[in-house]
Formats: C-alpha cells, sequence, structure tokens
C-alpha cells in the first residue's frame, strides 16, 4: 500500500489531520442540528449544541444563532456576551451592531448602545435604527434635546419608521409638549389604524388631557383587536372612572380579570374603584388578591403596617386619580 502511495503521490494523514477531521465533523453535527432545534422550539437544546460547537470552531453563524436562541429563551445578558465576541470577529457587520445596540438597552448599558450606534455610523451613517437606538438611549440618560434630535433624523432617513414616531411622541409627551406629541400619534393612527400602541398613545394623550370621554373609543377598540391586552382594561376602567361611571369602570375590570385572571394590576384598580365607592371589605379583598399575585410587592409591604385595611386605605388615597 505504501508502494502505491508512493508512485501515485498519495498522503498518508497525520494523527493532528485525523483529529482535526474528526473535531470538523462534530463541529458541523452540533451546528445543524442546534439549527434545526431552533427552527423547532428546542431552543434549550439549540443553545446546548451551540455552546458545544463554539468550544470546538470560533465560528460567525453559530454565534448569531447562538445569541437568537439566547434571545428567544429571555436571557439578554448571554446573548449580549455572545454578541460582543461577535462583532469582535464582524467589526463591519451593522446587523449585528444594531443588535448589539438594542441588547445592550434592554440591560439598561446606554453607553454601550451608544457606542455600539457611532460603530455603524462609521458604516452606514444614514442608518436609521441606529438613530432610533441612540434616541431610545439618550431618552433613557435624560439627553432629551439629542434624542429628539436623533429620532427626527432617523424618521427623516426612514420616513415609516413606526417606532419612531412612538418614541418622539414619549419623549413630547414627557416634556409636556402634547401637541406635537398628538401630532406623531395622529400619524400613526393615519398610516396604522389597526396598532394597539399607536391606540393606546391616542387615548392616552386625550385621557391625560382631561377628556376621558374621547379616549374611551380607543381602548375600546385595543381591546377588540386583543382581548387580552391588560392596559386597555386598565386604562379604560379608568377612563369611565374620571366620568364618575363607576359602575361601567367596575364592569369593565370584571370582564377584564375573567379574562386575565392573574392580573394584579386589575385587581388593584378594582380595589380603588371599591374604595372610592365606601366599600373597604371589598377593596381589602381586591389588595390582598394583587399582593398575592405580586410577591415582590408583598414583600415590600410586609412589616410595614400591622392593619392590611390601614395599608389598603393609605396606598389608595395616595395614587387615587379620581379625585375623592
Amino acid at each position: 500500500m505504501n508502494f502505491f502511495k508512493a508512485l501515485f503521490g498519495g498522503h498518508e494523514e497525520t494523527a493532528e489531520e485525523l483529529e482535526q477531521k474528526k473535531q470538523d465533523k462534530n463541529f458541523d453535527i452540533l451546528k445543524y442540528d442546534g439549527v434545526r432545534a431552533l427552527k423547532t422550539g428546542q431552543t434549550d437544546y439549540a443553545v446546548r449544541c451551540f455552546t458545544e460547537a463554539l468550544k470546538l470552531k470560533s465560528d460567525a453563524d453559530t454565534m448569531n444563532y447562538l445569541s437568537q436562541a439566547y434571545l428567544q429563551l429571555n436571557q439578554p445578558e448571554q446573548a449580549y456576551e455572545i454578541l460582543c465576541r461577535l462583532s469582535a470577529l464582524l467589526p463591519e457587520h451593522t446587523e449585528v451592531l444594531l443588535t448589539q445596540a438594542h441588547v445592550a438597552f434592554l440591560l439598561k448599558k446606554y453607553d454601550e448602545t451608544l457606542a455600539a450606534c457611532r460603530a455603524v455610523w462609521q458604516i452606514d451613517e444614514k442608518n436609521a435604527t441606529a438613530h432610533y437606538h441612540a434616541a431610545q438611549a439618550q431618552q433613557a440618560t435624560g439627553d432629551i434635546f439629542n434624542a429628539i434630535a436623533s429620532v427626527t433624523q432617523a424618521l427623516t432617513l426612514q420616513p415609516d419608521l413606526e417606532e419612531g414616531y412612538r418614541l418622539r411622541a414619549d419623549i413630547f409627551q414627557g416634556m409636556g409638549q402634547l401637541k406635537e406629541a398628538e401630532a406623531d400619534a395622529d400619524y400613526l393612527l393615519a398610516h396604522f389604524p389597526h396598532t394597539e400602541d399607536a391606540l393606546l398613545l391616542k387615548a392616552g394623550l386625550r385621557l391625560n388631557q382631561g377628556a376621558p370621554e374621547e379616549a374611551i373609543p380607543y381602548y375600546i377598540k385595543v381591546k377588540e383587536l386583543n382581548p387580552f391586552n391588560e392596559k386597555a382594561y386598565l386604562l379604560l376602567s379608568q377612563s369611565y372612572a374620571a366620568r364618575r361611571q363607576m359602575d361601567q369602570s367596575l364592569l369593565i375590570l370584571k370582564e377584564g380579570l375573567e379574562l386575565l385572571p392573574q392580573s394584579a394590576a386589575l385587581y388593584k384598580e378594582q380595589g380603588r374603584i371599591k374604595l372610592a365607592l365606601g366599600d373597604k371589605a371589598g377593596a381589602t379583598d381586591d389588595l390582598k388578591k394583587a399582593l398575592a399575585l405580586n410577591p415582590e410587592e408583598a414583600r415590600r409591604v410586609e412589616g410595614q403596617f400591622t392593619n392590611l385595611a390601614q395599608e389598603m386605605e393609605a396606598r389608595y388615597k395616595s395614587q387615587n386619580p379620581y379625585g375623592f
């Protein structure tokens, strides 16, 4: 056999080459098993496959898949760590940098968000999404005027950027510039009429400007679009309460709790209404349910008050939006 190899120029593979081929094969098996698992919703298994594959080879595709898997599992810290490794490997890949900026924002790493956006601008200074993420970080850090400038730049570059109008309206609302906020809300409703966020934004502006009767139809529309939208029931109830229509407010909360029986916010709101109507026993019962559904809040309250009814009344009165 060695004679034929010598005659025809054959090459006998070394132990190192054989080991490398084995590693390459194992890498491919792990990577593509992970891809199949990710596509079929077996996300935990996908993470295991991708993690083991990356021990064998540093591969950009596999890192990208792993970051996606971590995000699906709601593990942004792990996703961010992988994205940092990936952006170091692919420093001019704008989509990777944009995802890194987004995840950094979720983790409240605002300086890192802005750094990722600046890295995108080095490659594409007209990238609207980078300007949008920068505006998010600037708003979060109180850099309001730069936030307005950044999100406006994003909308200039990409006029159909729906989330940009929502963000700018939110910033304007926080500044008390309600006319400007409502202009963005109206644009959203004109171009995205069936978007829950746009309807909630418009309704909230109407409610906050003392026109609950104008807010009500928008909240009803949200409820019709998505019967499981907790905010729709909560804010619709508050709109009726602002009009002193307490019975209607309680009916809305009852409807919401039939669909969302684990909603601490709806029980808490129901307690407020009952207290306003003089039903202290009913309000106390609702507070108990709200605290049972929200253990973190219950732990915070525990030990501060020995009388639950006193805690309930003090808490509701301090947050009573109805003026009772």
